[in-house]
């Protein structure tokens, strides 16, 4: 459907945004409940089945994640001084430098990405500090996600299924 349109409304404020998020992911949370019938399924393909598990698989991983990166990030704090008092200036420089890029990964490639679709689809440019900014704001979009899976996981663990609807500033027509 190439021709088909899907008029957005950006969330311009991080607790909407968080409000939105947690609802797509207890969403994904509430599917759960269908997975014997896809597993049982003979119309759906292995194919497909796959890719409702990855689907169903996704808070689950990213809640392990963020899990991980708050351990880590933990321990980098608390053992600061162990992990990099040794290095000289120099090495250390590096390593802060390499774990820059390293973070910064997939929001250069999504913002390659995102460039590109922008150019594809006739949308006007990004300025270039709009591009030097669009990896940070990618990349570290999903500390803020975070919140939004834990609001998520109360949620459904409390069986606290009501709609949270996001509020948006105006309405398209």
């Amino acid at each position: 459907m190439t021709d088909t349109y899907v008029y957005q409304e950006a969330l311009t404020s991080p607790k909407r945004f968080v409000r939105q998020r947690s609802r797509w992911v207890q969403g994904d949370l509430n599917c759960l409940k269908y997975l014997p019938q896809i597993i049982k399924s003979r119309v759906l393909s292995r194919t497909q089945k796959l890719g409702i598990y990855y689907f169903l698989l996704q808070p689950w991983l990213n809640f392990l994640a963020n899990i991980a990166i708050i351990i880590l990030t933990t321990i980098t704090l608390t053992h600061w001084h162990n992990l990099y008092g040794h290095l000289t200036l120099m090495t250390f420089s590096l390593v802060m430098a390499g774990l820059v890029v390293f973070s910064l990964f997939w929001g250069i490639i999504l913002g390659i990405f995102y460039y590109r679709d922008l150019a594809h689809y006739h949308e006007p440019p990004l300025k270039k500090h709009q591009l030097v900014l669009l990896p940070f704001g990618i990349s570290y979009m999903y500390v803020i996600l975070f919140f939004s899976i834990i609001v998520a996981y109360w949620r459904w663990s409390f069986r606290q299924n009501s709609w949270i609807k996001t509020e948006h500033g105006k309405n398209v027509s």
